[in-house]
Order: C-alpha cells, then structure tokens, then sequence
C-alpha cells in the first residue's frame, strides 16, 4: 500500500521492512505478480460468501499455498465434535472444502458475465 497508494521508494519500504532496498524490490515484484493472478483475483471476489472455515482454508492453501497434508498433519482446520472435542479435519475432507470453494468462484464468474452480457444488450 505504501508504494502503490503513497509512492513509496525502494528505500522506504527496505526501512519499514528492516531489509536491504533489494530485497524490498524482490518483495513487491512478488507480491505483485501474486495479486494480479486471475485465480486469486477471483477468490478475492468471492471471500465474503465463504464460511469464516472456507476462508481459513483459501488462505492457507491457496494464498500461503501450505499443502493440504501439512494443514492436516498440524491441525490448522479443526472441527468440533459432539463432546465439545475439536479434532484435526483430514486431507479428504479439506479435498471437498476446496471443492466447495472452486464452485462458489465458478458461480459467481458466471454470475459476472451474466451481468455483463445483460448491461451489453
């Protein structure tokens, strides 16, 4: 925010970061790229209609891009159990979650070109 929003130079930002002006332009080139990636654009779009669970899941997987094995395997998503117990959800049901997350995407993209051809006409 500080470059796009403020014009911030490389300096700058190597300050706020404790990082050399180098590293700070390594930094902003990757981030970037990542925020002009259509998939993560249209995950953006959708990130108020998913679950707080949903969200959770988007952004370690698919923003931090962690493996599902690792979520799993360290217990970053939970469910609660009837005992009041909260148990690690499995790499197969994170599977169905990211599925779940991949129609939501794909109903609104076709929601947007719904309206876009209905505003064209």
């Amino acid at each position: 925010m500080l470059f796009l929003n403020r014009g911030a130079t490389y300096g700058e930002l190597a300050g706020v970061l404790g990082t050399t002006r180098r590293e700070a332009g390594r930094v902003l080139r990757r981030l970037l790229l990542a925020a002009a990636d259509p998939k993560r654009l249209a995950l953006v779009s959708v990130w108020p209609r998913l679950t707080p669970d949903e969200q959770r899941l988007a952004y370690l997987h698919l923003i931090l891009e962690i493996s599902l094995q690792e979520i799993s395997h360290l217990g970053l998503i939970e469910t609660p159990q009837a005992d009041g117990r909260r148990i690690a959800v499995s790499r197969s049901t994170l599977n169905r979650r990211l599925r779940q997350i991949a129609r939501k995407v794909q109903r609104a993209a076709i929601r947007r070109k719904a309206r876009g051809a209905a505003t064209a006409t």
